[in-house]
């Protein structure tokens, strides 16, 4: 942890006392009188030389505890987030699976922290040796057989394909094998001479040539069933029995022909050594013995437990909502009474981490009902105020607290923000500096401003102690935007198309969308767009690399000509569109020689206000914006006249970076406006600039 939020702790005789407890592994230890911020503040000076696990109600609270972690310690926290679905496993993401298998995988590695929702430690999981079977670590030079490898991809949930498109892919091609894991942004080509790994290399997955290669790789799986044949056997037989005890029992004989028709199927496939797609529900019948996070972590791990009052609340609402869906499910027969074991209660948890170091952490002091503490501590903690861009109330506050004696830290999040800080403190005739190393330490009476942030900021009255968090500092923390995925104007879904849509294959060209059908490959049944094309050639594009087929759009409504499979002309109507392009090119160049030679007016140079400005975006800029910005403010200050036109999509920050342009033109004394095509964009618009400009 930073010497500067460590410091003050290092004088409490209550906090000493508490440090003694858990090395002298006393369990459990409950800490009363903490609010949120400070929760995380002690965990990460409690656990500097052990691992640690926290508990909390929510992932929200556990993305929060994790960023704060990482603030205090500089050290990787991995989350480990609930499932989507319990007992629906179709309508699991693989984006959440890849997520759970790769916090698993780091647990399974070097990370010694860890923080969990309440939801994502109620559910078995599969257990420690199975994930770290399931992880293959590759380099030249070792040894494998191709067949094994094979094997080996299948079970962890890949696909078997002729040419390798879209993740989750592979093909063995003689002593070739072509594998797109979920880690990368391109496929690898592992070359084997007999069962010795030469090389790894990266493959563009469009021409299929190497443009790389790798000295190692990591490949985890994709779901998080990773199970032998044999294992598959003994869990269709476990099934099979229970399906015929439900058959026997159940008086439905609608749910008895529903049950039979969705596990019967299941059950022979596991007969035959084969995983059925999307058969994580049925994870008791591999494991019937519950496995939690808490068997991922080392034996000295220290587990606490956030409001563990609420915790047992949440635990109890989630054990009937489960119930309530199990019940429900049983009665239509789509699932069985053995699925329930999956699931466990507050009580076996809490049962399971008593063979670790517990700790509790509460706001409010209290009695806590099937956990009786051997030690308690009280800290009297309290939520600092929000200041929110009022400077005035800060240096007030600030000032007293430093005439108290207080050691006062203020995280200013940025660099600029902190630069601007320092100087409003300064200015106002407060003695604050900045810290830039986790090293230097705080004395009485001295306020620190360093950058990043908590996120809450909080104060140990008895310890003389406050942290102010950017959050409080200003209106809004600054934040990464969550732009949307970029994609190549693919298609999100094949909801976009109706059967006899016009599409463009991007390597293929011109076809007939003819709907989706099904195809068994080795056993798995896979969904396929129908593409027809010309002289009714036929193409089956999986729906996992439906991003490379686009809609037809043409500036008239005429029927489009099909394009015919393995001939040259798709390619050469391409290369017709390039000239075209370059000619026009051409006459651009042109027209930008001539307008470069046009005189323009020369804008001010940025003011201490344009900065200020910029600086309360509540985003992290992107780097295009960053880049967007700059070339935009040189073009303005330049004596030529602009001629930019800025492109995006929604959502990308365009509008940021035209107000900022805005901005620097008042700001040398000329007007500004900014033209919409509608009325209801205009008044957006409006809004957006009110809140941006005031205080301006």
């Amino acid at each position: 942890m930073q010497d500067l939020f460590r410091e003050a702790l290092t004088q409490s005789a209550d906090y000493g006392r508490l440090e003694q407890k858990i090395r002298d592994g006393v369990t459990p230890v409950s800490v009363f009188g903490v609010c949120d911020g400070q929760k995380t503040h002690l965990a990460a000076a409690l656990t500097e030389d052990r691992p640690l696990l926290v508990i909390t109600h929510s992932l929200a609270s556990a993305e929060i505890i994790r960023q704060d972690y990482e603030f205090y310690t500089g050290a990787h926290m991995t989350l480990f987030p609930a499932r989507e679905q319990n007992l629906q496993a179709a309508f699991q993401t693989g984006d959440w699976v890849r997520r759970r298998m790769e916090a698993l995988q780091e647990l399974l590695g070097d990370t010694r922290a860890a923080v969990a929702p309440l939801e994502a430690v109620l559910y078995t999981i599969p257990p420690r040796e199975v994930t770290q079977e399931a992880r293959m670590a590759l380099t030249p030079g070792m040894r494998m057989d191709i067949r094994r490898l094979k094997e080996q991809l299948l079970l962890c949930g890949y696909s078997a394909v002729s040419s390798v498109q879209g993740k989750g892919e592979f093909c063995v091609h003689g002593g070739l094998v072509d594998l797109f894991p979920d880690e990368g942004e391109q496929p690898l080509r592992l070359d084997f001479f007999d069962d010795e790994l030469e090389a790894i290399r990266l493959v563009d997955p469009v021409s299929q040539r190497t443009i790389g290669t790798r000295e190692r790789a990591v490949i985890l799986p994709r779901r998080e069933l990773c199970v032998s044949p044999e294992a598959c056997v003994r869990a269709g037989e476990s099934l099979r029995e229970e399906l015929l005890r439900f058959n026997r029992t159940c008086r439905s004989r609608e749910a008895v022909t529903s049950a039979t028709d969705t596990f019967i199927p299941m059950a022979e496939k596991l007969k035959n050594g084969v995983l059925p797609t999307d058969a994580d529900h049925l994870i008791a019948y591999f494991f019937p013995q519950y496995t939690s996070l808490l068997d991922y972590m080392p034996a000295d791990t220290l587990v606490v437990f956030d409001e563990i009052k609420l915790l047992r609340e949440r635990a109890k609402n989630a054990e009937e909502e489960f119930s309530r869906v199990l019940t429900s499910l049983i009665e239509e027969g789509r699932a069985l009474l053995k699925h329930g074991q999956m699931f466990t209660g507050f009580d076996r948890l809490l049962l399971r981490a008593q063979k670790q170091q517990i700790v509790t952490m509460q706001s409010i002091s209290g009695a806590l009902e099937g956990l009786e503490s051997r030690a308690v501590f009280r800290f009297e903690g309290r939520v600092m105020q929000s200041f929110h861009g009022k400077p005035e109330f800060l240096t007030q506050e600030v000032r007293a607290l430093q005439n108290s004696g207080y050691r006062t830290v203020l995280c200013a999040g940025t660099q600029a923000r902190a630069e601007r800080l320092e100087k409003e403190l300064i200015e106002a005739g407060i003695a604050a500096r900045r810290f830039r190393r986790a090293d230097q330490t705080i004395s009485e009476g001295e306020v620190a401003i360093t950058e990043g942030s908590v996120a809450k900021g909080y104060e140990y009255p008895r310890l003389r102690f406050a942290v102010i968090a950017e959050h409080d500092l200003f209106s809004f923390a600054k934040h990464t935007a969550r732009a949307p995925l970029k994609r190549k104007n693919g298609l999100e879904s094949f909801a976009d198309l109706k059967t006899g849509d016009f599409v463009v294959h991007e390597t293929n060209g011109i076809a007939r969308y003819m709907g989706i059908v099904k195809i068994e490959t080795d056993g798995v049944k896979r969904d396929y767009l129908f593409l027809q094309f010309r002289n009714d050639d036929r193409c089956y594009v999986p729906v996992e690399q439906m991003n490379r087929v686009q809609k037809y759009i043409a500036p008239d409504e005429g029927t489009p000509q099909l394009s015919r499979l393995g001939t040259q002309e798709w390619n050469r109507t391409k290369a017709r569109v390039k000239k075209s392009i370059a000619d026009l090119t051409e006459k651009l160049l042109s027209l930008y020689r001539a307008r470069e030679n046009t005189p323009g007016i020369p804008f001010d140079p940025d003011t201490p206000w344009q900065r200020a400005f910029e600086e309360d975006f509540p985003y992290e800029e992107t780097p295009d914006q960053v880049k967007c910005v700059r070339e935009i403010k040189a073009d303005m200050e330049s004596p030529r006249a602009m001629d930019r036109l800025l492109c995006g999509d929604v959502g990308y920050g365009k509008t940021e970076v035209a107000l900022r342009a805005i901005f620097k033109a008042v700001m040398s004394g000329k007007q500004a406006a900014l033209l919409a095509p509608t009325t209801i964009l205009v008044q957006q618009h409006y809004a957006t600039m009110m809140n941006r400009f005031h205080g301006f």
